[in-house]
């Protein structure tokens, strides 16, 4: 067709086969697709003939294998999708990786026109009437395609569905990759997001078979999203983030009834963002120096940060459960984005106001109860060395020894083996959560009379032993554990002020006090457990805060410290429940009053 991209060099198109196969096949594929469109064109479509319609196909053999299913659908969709970006101007030049476009406005108008946003090629608007026509037969095929006697229309449809959403996925993956290859002049997200979106809308019409808040209905499209992910096809991270927080999609996936297998799917999704962002920003010269993120990058980052305060005022439970697997997903270099997920509290709570008289946070009820972890925190520390770094840990925790330079062993094997200069920091954070569980289960276990020394003495054996950089991350993953009033906070807070108290030097204490600085001095919403664990610090006259040198190095740096601890004590004398008031909960995030070292054994 015109306007077609050369053939690379090996005669084999991105579609993975050779340029005369492809030829045959758009010949044999492009009579069914023109009657197809000039039916709908002429409003004689419905559930009769659209049946009537399919069976044509299984007849001339265009879907009667998966094979031929296959190329009928890739093809089909490589066509439409030419054809609706020729109503729109020539392809964008730039980056194979993240573009500047935005498919937020690919939802397009009712008349089948773009609806003004999504910055596609040229900028103009794309019109959708092929691509519309186009899934309309996909839904034609998913519920019409399959003939299988020895199975239910459910499971028939499910089948086709799969089959459906992988011939879409290939079709944008290789679009995609022949535009990063340099086979394409540019990529345009805005046809494929078409496609899937309205695969959402049409599976969520009153159907009496094929039910859209189905698990296996949802993981069908959960796995196509998944090989889609921004780190796969960067050019498709706008479209991607509009779907998977799309209104048909994300409240069917969290609402489900069978939450754990729903919200893991979810989860997954999540972690592929976090993932990408990480790869942009941990190699963006940005990261880290005060430079300017591009454009698509910062767009990207705001709709995220969109998706999750949605989470956090509708979802706050998704948070709760997730949170050590975001973390470790989510480049250091966002610290509101991690604020706001350690933010979240059950809905059923009300948070304590720290500023209450004599408020013993230890015996407050709720610093009884563990927190539910949905995220496999272990497997990190089981993977590492085979098994022999948990192995020797669990011996040095129950008071067993253990090799006898084990914590001075551990700045090594928290490196990673690949790159030996730099630390595995979802290791570092799977052996921090572990020594505290472990040590909170003790404490549970003979009420609170357990002797959890070995615990102690490890992290501050390790941020004495550990470089800065190393320090940076296992002092993180302690913060990262101070949230809403539960075991881990109280715990994990005590934790970060005996290592402040018990510092061999003021190194160490600077570099904890930057640990909370930092994630303070970014917007609201702050941590109820950072808010108290830093009140602690700079009003119990143990700890003697204003009396270290790193306060006062330079004016700028004390106004700074005196501007955060007024504002720690304004939003605990009242602040708004989590997402705007969504969850319901009064009260302060801060913290103070006595007691919390006791709860160190």
């Amino acid at each position: 067709p015109d306007g077609a991209p050369a053939a690379p060099p090996a005669a084999v198109t991105h579609a993975g086969v050779t340029t005369a196969e492809n030829v045959e096949i758009r010949e044999k594929v492009t009579p069914p697709l023109q009657q197809w469109l000039r039916l709908g064109n002429e409003g004689s479509l419905s559930e009769k003939l659209n049946e009537q319609f399919v069976g044509l196909l299984l007849k001339e053999g265009h879907i009667s294998s998966d094979a031929a299913l296959s190329a009928f659908l890739v093809t089909s969709g490589e066509l439409v999708v030419e054809a609706c970006l020729k109503t729109s101007g020539p392809p964008p030049q730039g980056s194979p990786h993240l573009t500047s476009q935005n498919a937020k406005g690919g939802g397009g108008g009712k008349d089948g026109k773009d609806g003004g946003g999504g910055g596609g090629p040229g900028g103009g608007p794309l019109n959708y009437q092929v691509i519309d026509a186009y899934t309309r037969l996909l839904s034609a095929i998913v519920r019409y395609g399959f003939v299988d006697p020895t199975l239910s229309a459910a499971t028939k449809r499910l089948q086709m569905l799969t089959r459906v959403l992988g011939a879409a996925v290939r079709l944008t993956a290789a679009e995609h990759e022949a535009y990063r290859n340099g086979f394409a002049a540019g990529f345009d997200q805005r046809p494929y997001f078409r496609i899937f979106h309205n695969l959402l809308v049409d599976l969520n019409a009153p159907d009496p078979v094929l039910d859209a808040r189905s698990l296996l209905v949802l993981n069908a499209f959960a796995s196509a999203l998944h090989q889609l992910r921004p780190a796969a096809a960067p050019g498709f991270a706008f479209a991607w983030l509009e779907l998977v927080s799309n209104r048909h999609f994300m409240p069917a996936v969290l609402n489900h009834g069978e939450r754990e297998k729903a919200w893991n799917l979810f989860h997954v999704l999540m972690v592929d963002l976090f993932s990408m962002l990480d790869g942009y920003l941990g190699a963006s010269p940005a990261a880290g120096n005060g430079g300017e993120l591009s454009d698509a990058l910062r767009t990207l980052y705001k709709g995220t940060m969109r998706t999750l305060l949605v989470l956090l005022h509708d979802y706050p439970a998704f948070l709760i459960d997730y949170h050590l697997s975001f973390c470790d997903a989510i480049p250091a270099q966002c610290i509101q984005m991690r604020n706001l997920i350690l933010s979240a509290f059950p809905r059923s709570m009300r948070l304590p106001d720290p500023l209450t008289p004599n408020l013993k946070v230890d015996r407050l009820p709720e610093i009884a109860q563990a927190p539910r972890v949905m995220s496999n925190f272990r497997a990190a520390l089981a993977a590492a060395q085979g098994g022999a770094l948990q192995a020797s840990l669990d011996q040095y925790l129950l008071g067993r020894g253990g090799p006898p330079d084990f914590v001075p062993s551990l700045p090594a094997l928290l490196r990673r083996p690949s790159a030996p200069g730099e630390y595995d920091v979802p290791l570092v954070n799977s052996l921090v959560v572990y020594v505290g569980a472990h040590a909170i289960g003790l404490l549970q276990e003979r009420k609170g009379q357990a002797q959890t020394q070995p615990h102690v003495h490890l992290y501050l054996g390790l941020v004495t032993a550990l470089d800065a950089a190393g320090r940076y991350h296992v002092l993180n993953a302690i913060a990262n554990q101070l949230r809403y009033p539960n075991s881990h906070t109280h715990y994990f807070s005590c934790v970060m002020l005996q290592l402040f108290g018990s510092a061999p030097n003021d190194a160490v204490k600077e570099q904890i006090t930057r640990v909370l600085l930092e994630r303070l001095i970014v917007h609201r919403p702050h941590p109820w457990g950072l808010l108290i664990t830093f009140i602690e610090l700079i009003k119990n006259r143990r700890y003697a805060f204003w009396t270290h040198a790193f306060t006062r190095c330079a004016p700028e740096i004390e106004r700074v410290f005196e501007s955060v601890a007024r504002g720690c004590m304004s939003q605990a004398q009242g602040q708004d429940g989590q997402g705007g008031g969504g969850n319901g909960g009064g009260g302060g995030n801060g913290g103070g009053g006595g007691g919390l070292n006791s709860g160190l054994g």
